[in-house]
């Protein structure tokens, strides 16, 4: 009995991350598409850039994950020679906040990131 609730548990989540990724790809797909980007851009190190365009190298992420996205959209621009850029999914007021301390993040430290968001 204990391992089939420890299946479906599993299975659960593995289910709820797997949605999160294909939402998130969905909104990269979209963006990327009406800003003439190519999505899913291979660097030499094998880093991936969620969206390339002519003149940005954006990383997509859900506003909770701001800081993450600050580190990897730096390491993109560069590794392709391109402004560094983030689109920030915001999926509700409550996520204000992170958008808030990502700007203020950028501002303190002069950061070269132009932020976008999406909701």
């Amino acid at each position: 009995m204990r391992k089939l609730i420890y299946l479906i548990i599993c299975l659960g989540i593995l289910t709820l991350s797997s949605t999160a990724f294909a939402d998130e790809k969905s909104y990269n797909e979209s963006w990327c598409s009406d800003h003439n980007g190519q999505t899913e851009v291979i660097n030499d190190d094998r880093t991936r850039v969620d969206c390339l365009t002519s003149e940005y190298a954006i990383e997509v992420d859900y506003a909770s994950k701001w800081y993450e996205a600050v580190g990897q959209s730096l390491h993109y621009g560069l590794k392709t020679e391109k402004k560094p850029g983030i689109l920030l999914i915001i999926k509700n007021e409550k996520d204000m906040k992170y958008y808030d301390r990502l700007m203020n993040t950028i501002k303190n430290y002069s950061l070269p990131i132009t932020v976008w968001t999406v909701r």
